[in-house]
């Protein structure tokens, strides 16, 4: 493995990482139902995703 190829791969990880964890924040806060993700959205995408 280069040592492009190795800074790529580290990238990717540091990049999924924050990805789930913002997703996770946001889900925790429209489920404890404040935050401007709540608000903003559409009663039925909040009912569709909401399983």
């Amino acid at each position: 493995m280069t040592v492009l190829q190795l800074a790529f791969v580290i990238l990717n990880l540091v990049a999924f990482a924050t990805f789930v964890l913002t997703l996770g924040a946001v889900s925790v806060r429209a489920a404890a139902g404040e935050g401007p993700t709540m608000r903003r959205s559409p009663r039925a995408w909040d009912r569709r995703t909401a399983r």
